[in-house]
């Protein structure tokens, strides 16, 4: 399996004052108002993406992050307490390359 995931705040890309990583700010608790079922907004990383994929049995072939620009890697907003223990590698990352192999079940 082959995947490309994006990792960056989907309203950036109409309002061009709104950071990239705008929706670090925001609590789950309250990011549930800015992200409605028909507009939905992954706001897992990369290293959360590489755990799920390890636990449903995949071996990662390749897993590679794209990374913003320099400029573009300071966010202009407060991180909430759900991402500050993540690193740079998956705060600042755009977009996530992966390709996978599932293993098959042993009967």
């Amino acid at each position: 399996m082959s995947h490309n995931i994006g990792y960056i705040d989907h309203y950036a890309h109409a309002d061009p004052a709104i950071s990239h990583f705008n929706f670090y700010q925001f609590p789950d608790w309250s990011w549930w108002l800015f992200n409605p079922s028909m507009q939905h907004q992954n706001r897992l990383r990369h290293c959360d993406f590489e755990a799920i994929f390890r636990g449903l049995g995949c071996d990662i072939v390749k897993s590679e992050r794209l990374m913003s620009p320099p400029r573009e890697r300071e966010p202009a907003v407060p991180l909430t307490k759900r991402f500050r223990s993540y690193g740079e590698d998956d705060l600042f990352a755009h977009d996530g390359l992966f390709v996978l192999h599932r293993r098959s079940a042993v009967s």
